[in-house]
């Protein structure tokens, strides 16, 4: 919802000259996730006494899979 109201849709005629604002607010969005995301990563690794190498590899391995996934259960459901 916060997206929604944040970030530009440049599809509409309205708001197509403003597909930079609709990049940059994007491209701060994006960064701002990703950076909550490693440190919530790194926080569940202190807790759990894990090392943020290790968090860091799982997770990793786990972004470039899930996707992989997806798209085979896709296809297989077709």
């Amino acid at each position: 919802l916060l997206l929604f109201f944040t970030v530009p849709n440049c599809a509409t005629p309205r708001w197509e000259r403003w597909y930079m604002v609709s990049f940059v607010t994007s491209t701060l969005w994006i960064a701002f996730f990703s950076y909550i995301m490693v440190w919530m990563v790194t926080v569940i690794g202190y807790t759990m006494g894990i090392p943020d190498v290790i968090m860091g590899i799982t997770f990793l391995a786990a972004g470039t899979s899930v996707p992989d996934c997806l798209a085979s259960l896709i296809v297989a459901r077709q």
